[in-house]
């Protein structure tokens, strides 16, 4: 088995939709030694790492190619497991559902095609806390790990290169929204520009050097839940912007996370309001935190040291 690549298998999604997790995953793989490579298909030969999203002709290759709990491979989950099916996030009676719906085809599918393939891994990486604690309740033969975040970037100079990042760029929008749109969010976003918050919109599948493009020239980086009762931070998100170097306003879940004591939290509309009519003194709160993130998190072991 060679340890010096680590093979993320990006065939069963739009690239462009992942590209977060791909570069997340690239700099723990290189924080450990190991040597990220992006393909199409799974090798016999290496870890392979597959982010959760199965079809019929994905899952029938990794029965031929691959035994049960296979110690090749590596998955990532990304969705909280609630009766049965797989999503992390739902809409209110009164909010439309959408994609994120429980009852979408969709989701229907896609739990089926994890539940026929899931005993082929041997171990299963969770991004969130919640999401540990839903698989930890199935039982599964897999090793089930906590993905604890890390900062991959250097610390020193940290203050300088955040205020060169953000407070010397030249801004065109306050804010940055990106992602897919729900009843909650379009809400906000309508809410916001009503009064007079500029925005910069960009769709969940924005390539990742216009998304990057995108954030270095908006004041910051907007995250609102899916849903009104949305239990848990977007975790992947607000580590993308902590690793850039980007200013990153959430909305406040009910459920904790170990990212919580480094975000620049809302609860209202006019809480973001205020904030971003107050862009130094927020800002300085962002940097604030981004550096504590930094300064307790650069040191962490990489999740793929029990793994490899």
């Amino acid at each position: 088995m060679r340890e010096d690549l680590l093979n993320i298998n990006i065939f069963n999604h739009n690239p462009a939709s992942i590209s977060d997790f791909v570069e997340i995953l690239s700099r723990e793989a290189r924080s450990f030694g190991t040597t990220p490579v992006l393909t199409d298909r799974l090798f016999p030969d290496v870890y392979n790492v597959v982010i959760e999203s199965f079809n019929p002709n994905f899952n029938k290759s990794i029965k031929r190619n691959f035994s049960k709990c296979d110690e090749r491979l590596i998955l990532i989950a990304t969705e909280i497991v609630k009766d049965g099916i797989l999503n992390s996030t739902s809409p209110d009676e009164d909010e439309e559902g959408g994609w994120y719906d429980t009852k979408a085809k969709h989701w229907v599918k896609r739990t089926k095609y994890f539940f026929d393939i899931i005993e082929y891994f041997g171990t299963v990486i969770c991004v969130s806390e919640e999401i540990y604690k839903s698989l930890l309740s199935l039982n599964l033969e897999a090793k089930i790990v906590y993905w604890k975040p890390k900062f991959y970037g250097q610390v020193e100079n940290f203050t300088e290169r955040w205020k060169a990042n953000n407070f010397r760029r030249e801004k065109t929008h306050q804010l940055l929204y990106s992602g897919s749109l729900t009843t909650h969010r379009t809400a906000q976003i309508d809410s916001l520009s009503e009064a007079g918050i500029t925005f910069l919109t960009t769709k969940q599948d924005t390539p990742d050097n216009v998304r990057h493009a995108f954030s270095r020239q908006s004041g910051f980086t907007f995250g609102p839940k899916h849903y009104r009762n949305t239990y848990q931070l977007s975790k992947m998100r607000v580590l993308w912007c902590l690793n850039n170097l980007y200013p990153v306003l959430m909305e406040r879940c009910e459920g904790k996370t170990d990212l919580d004591e480094y975000c620049l939290f809302y609860d209202t509309v006019d809480e973001v309001v205020e904030l971003v009519n107050n862009m130094k003194e927020s800002y300085m709160s962002c940097m604030k935190l981004n550096l504590a993130f930094a300064m307790d998190s650069h040191a962490n072991p990489s999740i793929f040291q029990d793994i490899i």
